[in-house]
C-alpha cells in the first residue's frame, strides 16, 4: 500500500478521536507512522481531559502536560527557570509539541503548574510558557482566559509573535473582570472572533464591551452564579449585533438588565438560551421568535408565548407549568424534533408522556423528562425520568 495513502487514512481515522486523549495517546507509542499522524490531533487541545475519567488519570496527565511543555521551552527560558530552582536543563524533545496546539487554555496551564510545581513561582513558568506559545505555534483558534479575582493577569498579548499567533482567533472564553489592556489588545488584534463566552464576576472590565461591539461575533454566552450582577453597562453592544448574531446563552442566575434589549430585532438569531427567568420573554420572543431553531428557557410566566410567536422551533427545553401549554406549544411547533421538558408538581411525569403521546409532530426524534422542583421561581433539576 502507498506510504502517502496510509497516512490520510491514519488522519481520517484519528480524527474521530480527537476528544478521546488516553487512546490517540497509545497511538503516539505505536511507531513513527502513527506518532506522526496522532501527535498533531493530540496537542491540538490538549486540555481536554473528560470529567468521566478518573482523578489519577486526570493528575497523571496534567503532569505529564507541563512537563512536555517545560521541555518544549527555548534554551533561555530553561535557564532562567533553572537559576530560580524550579527546572532541571534537559534536551529539547524530537517533536516540538506546543506548536501543534490550536487552543490555548491560559487558566488550565496555570492550574496545572500551580498543581505540580511550586505555586508561589507559578507567575514566571506562566510567562515562560506563554512567550513560547506566541512564538511556537503557527497560530491559535481558541483562546481561553478565564482568571478569578485573585489571579495576576499576563500581558501575553504583548509578547514578541502575539499579533501573529493571535489575529486569526475565533473563539475567546474569557472572565468580566480582567483588566480593560486585555480587552483593547484583544479587539485590536483580533477581527474574527466568532464565538464570545464570558463568566460575569461581581466586577465588569469596561473595557469589555469594545469586545462585544465586534461586527463579526455570531455566537454570544454570559454565565454567572452572581445574583447582584449587572449587564446594563454592555447590553447596549448587543443591540450592534442585531444582523450577525445567531446563537444568545444566558446561563446561571437570573438577570435584570434586559429591559432595552427586549425590543431589538436580531434578524439572524436562532439559538436562545434563559436558564433563568427573563422578565420581558414575551415581548423578546414577538420580536424575534419566527426565526428560532432552538430555544432553552428554564421558567416562564407566559409559555403560550413560545406556541405564539415560535413555529419554527426544531429543539426544545423547558420548564412546563400545566398540561394546557404543552398542548399548545406541540400543536403550533410542527418542527420539533427534540424536547427536554422539566417536569414539576404542576405537571407530573405520567401526564406529560400521555400528553406527549398523542400531540408528538411526526418528526420527532428525542426526548428527555427530568423531575424538578419549583422554589422561588427557579426550577431545582433532581432526576432524569427518561
Amino acid at each position: 500500500m502507498d506510504c502517502r495513502l496510509s497516512v490520510d487514512c491514519l488522519d481520517e481515522i484519528f480524527e474521530y478521536l480527537e476528544n478521546d486523549k488516553a487512546t490517540l495517546y497509545s497511538c503516539i507509542l505505536v511507531n513513527r507512522l502513527w506518532h506522526e499522524s496522532s501527535v498533531r490531533i493530540l496537542w491540538r487541545n490538549i486540555w481536554i481531559v473528560p470529567i468521566a475519567y478518573p482523578n489519577r488519570y486526570r493528575w497523571e496527565s496534567s503532569s505529564k502536560i507541563i512537563r512536555t511543555l517545560i521541555d518544549c521551552l527555548p534554551y533561555e527560558s530553561k535557564i532562567l527557570l533553572s537559576e530560580k530552582g524550579i527546572y532541571s536543563t534537559s534536551k529539547l524533545p524530537l517533536v516540538n509539541y506546543a506548536s501543534f496546539c490550536k487552543v490555548l487554555s491560559v487558566h488550565e496551564v496555570d492550574q496545572i503548574i500551580q498543581r505540580n510545581l511550586c505555586p508561589t513561582k507559578r507567575e514566571l513558568v506562566l510567562q515562560e510558557i506563554l512567550k513560547m506559545f506566541m512564538k511556537q505555534t503557527s497560530y491559535l483558534k481558541e483562546l481561553d482566559y478565564k482568571i478569578t479575582t485573585s489571579d495576576i493577569p499576563v500581558g501575553f498579548t504583548s509578547f514578541p509573535g502575539a499579533i501573529n499567533r493571535l489575529s486569526g482567533l475565533s473563539r475567546l472564553t474569557c472572565s468580566s473582570n480582567i483588566k480593560s489592556e486585555f480587552f483593547h489588545q484583544i479587539s485590536g488584534i483580533c477581527h474574527n472572533i466568532k464565538s464570545l463566552s464570558v463568566e460575569i464576576n461581581t466586577i465588569i472590565s469596561n473595557g469589555l464591551k469594545d469586545l462585544i461591539s465586534q461586527s463579526n461575533l455570531k455566537h454570544l454566552t454570559f454565565i454567572t452564579n452572581f445574583s447582584s450582577s449587572s449587564l446594563s453597562y454592555i447590553i447596549p453592544s448587543l443591540t450592534k449585533l442585531s444582523n450577525t448574531l445567531i446563537k444568545l446563552e444566558i446561563i446561571g442566575i437570573s438577570f435584570y438588565d434586559f429591559d432595552n434589549l427586549q425590543h431589538v430585532y436580531f434578524s439572524q438569531l436562532q439559538t436562545l438560551t434563559f436558564e433563568r427567568e427573563f422578565l420581558y420573554l414575551n415581548t423578546f420572543l414577538e420580536k424575534n421568535g419566527k426565526n428560532l431553531k432552538s430555544l432553552s428557557i428554564g421558567y416562564s410566566d407566559s409559555p403560550l408565548s413560545i406556541a405564539k410567536f415560535c413555529p419554527n422551533l426544531k429543539s426544545l427545553v423547558i420548564a412546563m407549568m400545566n398540561a394546557e401549554s404543552l398542548k399548545a406549544i406541540l400543536n403550533s411547533c410542527q418542527q420539533i424534533e427534540s424536547i427536554e421538558i422539566w417536569c414539576s408538581d404542576y405537571l407530573s411525569e405520567k401526564e406529560c408522556v400521555g400528553i406527549l403521546r398523542k400531540f408528538l409532530p411526526k418528526n420527532f426524534r428525542k426526548l428527555k423528562l427530568e423531575k424538578c422542583v419549583l422554589y422561588h421561581n427557579h426550577f431545582l433539576r433532581s432526576k432524569t425520568i427518561n
